[in-house]
């Protein structure tokens, strides 16, 4: 079984138990800081890559009541309980957002359609990083922005990777990339990059998640 094919198993197995419901909450509370960061028109189009649960296409739709917001993932379950927990949510009516099952390396929309990209904690996942970056880049208008925020490697992220996967399956497929990798990958394709450290669930041991920011280069 290829890479994909058994991360997306992993996620298929997430997604039915509890790890989905600890994935709304792990993830959603410490990413607030970055959200805020995120740049686009009240009507502004953004995507969600690998929006899993799709709690931060959530909160994005909530403050961006005229726009559109696209949750994609390549795992049917995932879109599943994406679509679930919106439905459960009554303090927005998300007539703003959809769920869709999709690859990250075929996004089915036109060039130049959205204002903004986000990939929250998923980037580390694709078996293409490249690949992805380039569709990503597709995607955007000119002088978009892309938004990824995963945990950059470290000493305590290797240390807390290493238990987990004793536990849990599947987590041979992640990949934690360095500071200078994040950013050599993402500089290929977009320009105007920076990058900064936020406070995540594993702070306590010195962890942080970092946030590249770049802009579709014209």
């Amino acid at each position: 079984m290829g890479n994909e094919e058994t991360t997306k198993a992993a996620f298929e197995t997430w997604a039915k138990g509890l790890s989905a419901y600890s994935m709304e909450l792990g993830h959603r509370l410490p990413h607030r800081w970055w959200l805020q960061k995120l740049s686009s028109p009240q009507n502004g189009k953004v995507l969600d890559m690998g929006c899993g649960t799709g709690w931060a296409s959530r909160m994005v739709a909530r403050v961006a009541p005229d726009g559109e917001v696209v949750g994609i993932d390549f795992v049917e379950g995932m879109i599943e309980k994406a679509k679930q927990f919106t439905l459960k949510d009554k303090s927005h009516k998300y007539g703003n957002l959809s769920f869709m099952v999709a690859d990250v390396e075929d996004i089915p929309y036109p060039d130049d359609y959205f204002h903004s990209v986000m990939c929250l904690e998923s980037f580390s996942w694709f078996p293409n990083p490249e690949a992805a970056l380039r569709e990503m880049k597709r995607v955007l208008i000119p002088g978009g922005g892309l938004y990824v925020a995963d945990i950059a490697d470290s000493r305590s992220a290797r240390l807390i990777l290493k238990a987990w996967r004793l536990f849990i399956p599947g987590l041979d497929k992640w990949n934690i990339y360095s500071e200078n990798l994040f950013k050599e990958l993402v500089e290929a394709e977009f320009t105007d990059l920076h990058q900064e450290k936020g406070s995540w669930i594993f702070s306590p041991f010195g962890e942080r998640v970092l946030l590249t920011v770049g802009t579709k280069k014209e």
